[in-house]
C-alpha cells in the first residue's frame, strides 16, 4: 500500500515489459521496470514490450489519465490489433450489473488441506477433476492432457473425491458442483475455460466466475 500510495503522487511515464526476456538465468520471474517523475502534470505514459534485452516489440501509448479509469493494466501490453480494440470499448460505458460472482477459489489453507484429497484418477473412479494455472490453456482444459504440479505433487488425472471435499467444506463443495468460468492467475496471458457441468475442482492460483450459464458463455467469448 505504501509503494501505490508514493507512486500516486507522481507521473508515470514508462512501464517496460520483460517478461518475454530471460534476464535472470537461473531465476523464473516476468521482470518489468517503471519510470516515475515526481510532478502529476498530464502527460503521455507509455507501455513497452521487449523481445530481448534491446529489441522493443512493441509500443502502445495512451493519456496518463486514462490510467485512473483502468484498474488493471494488462490491457496495456497486448498486440496493436488488441489494444486498438480495447481501447475503442473503453470508449463505452461499463457494465456494472451483470450477475456473476468473482471468488478466488482457493486460500492457502485450502490448497493445502486438497492436497491431502487429491488422489491420480484409477479407470472411472468418480470425483472431481482438479485444475490449476498449469492445466488450463484459452478456452480448454488441460486435465487428463497435461501434468497437473500440485504443491510439489505431480498429477496427469487428479481428483478429489465428492463426498471428502464435501465432508471438508460445503461453500467448496457447491462452488465446484456449479456452472463457471475457471480463469489462471500469474499468466503472460489469458487463460481460462468453461465449466458449465460442474465438474472441476478449481485449485491454488485460480479464480472463479460463478453465474447463469448464459452469461458464462458470453464471458468464455470475451
Amino acid at each position: 500500500i505504501s509503494i501505490r500510495n508514493r507512486i500516486s503522487e507522481t507521473t508515470l511515464l514508462e512501464v517496460r515489459d520483460y517478461s518475454k526476456v530471460d534476464v535472470f538465468i537461473n531465476a523464473a520471474v516476468y521482470p518489468i521496470t517503471i519510470l516515475l517523475r515526481k510532478d502529476v502534470n498530464p502527460v503521455t505514459s507509455t507501455f513497452v514490450i521487449m523481445d530481448d534485452i534491446i529489441k522493443v516489440r512493441q509500443i502502445n501509448r495512451l493519456k496518463s489519465s486514462e490510467l485512473s479509469n483502468n484498474e488493471y493494466w494488462d490491457m496495456f501490453f497486448v498486440d496493436k490489433v488488441s489494444y486498438d480494440i480495447v481501447s475503442k470499448i473503453n470508449m463505452y460505458e461499463r457494465m456494472t450489473a451483470l450477475p456473476i460472482t468473482i471468488l478466488g477459489a482457493a486460500t492457502v489453507a485450502d490448497a493445502y488441506q486438497i492436497k491431502n484429497m487429491v488422489k491420480e484418477q484409477v479407470g472411472d473412479e468418480d470425483g472431481f477433476k482438479l485444475i490449476n494455472s498449469g492445466t488450463i490453456d484459452p478456452f480448454v482444459s488441460l486435465w487428463g492432457i497435461r501434468n497437473c504440479r500440485y504443491l510439489k505433487g505431480s498429477y496427469l488425472r487428479p481428483i478429489v473425491p465428492f463426498e471428502d471435499l464435501k465432508k471438508y467444506s460445503e461453500n467448496r463443495y457447491t462452488q465446484s458442483i456449479s456452472s463457471k468460468v475457471v480463469v489462471a492467475s500469474m499468466t503472460t496471458r489469458f487463460e481460462a475455460c468453461l465449466d458449465i457441468e460442474g465438474k472441476y475442482l478449481a485449485g491454488k492460483s485460480t479464480t472463479i466466475i460463478l453465474g447463469d450459464k448464459d452469461v458464462l458463455y458470453f464471458l468464455i467469448a470475451i
